[in-house]
């Protein structure tokens, strides 16, 4: 009725589907640090955790930090009185860190799309094996890529190297 979504990421593809969710002008509403000027001269900038809402310019899904960045104007928050209204702040989505989102209109496909997510989380990994004849790839399917694991070689022996044992078992078991 009033176009809210609170949700809470819990696995890395939540926060994939969370970015093609949120549009440009959503309010967003999260933890974050801000810098905050001293008043008197001299003395050190602290940063101070904060609850900001944001008007959204931007939304961008870090792969390899885990971390879904929002970018935009402040528009609300507490404490108020250590707020810059209409100055720049992000938002670093994370995994168990909850979020809060109001849009103009949720779009049907937008649901859809929370709701597929909400599900893929309870199914099981789904580990993929290629083999040739000179090495193994494993990798953990996401939504969103392939989560290369480990690259194992063969070991074999050529017309000039002796034979080696491959110890796959360790490396198989750190993998699953």
């Amino acid at each position: 009725k009033e176009n809210y979504l609170h949700l809470l990421p819990e696995v890395e593809d939540d926060l994939w589907h969370l970015e093609r969710v949120i549009e440009k002008h959503d309010i967003v509403t999260g933890l974050t640090d801000r810098k905050i000027k001293p008043r008197v001269e001299g003395e050190k900038a602290e940063r101070v955790k904060m609850v900001v809402s944001l008007d959204v310019e931007n939304a961008e899904f870090h792969r390899f930090s885990g971390q879904l960045r929002v970018s935009g104007i402040i528009v609300g928050g507490k404490p108020a009185e250590l707020l810059e209204l209409g100055s720049q702040q992000s938002i670093e989505i994370e995994l168990g860190k909850d979020v809060r989102i109001k849009k103009q209109s949720i779009k049907r496909h937008q649901v859809e799309r929370l709701r597929k997510a909400a599900e893929a989380t309870k199914k099981g990994k789904v580990l993929l094996v290629v083999l040739d004849d000179e090495q193994a790839c494993f990798a953990v399917l996401k939504e969103f890529a392939l989560e290369e694991t480990a690259v194992l070689g063969s070991g074999r022996s050529g017309k000039r190297f002796k034979g080696q044992d491959a110890k796959v078992d360790a490396v198989l078991l750190s993998i699953i």
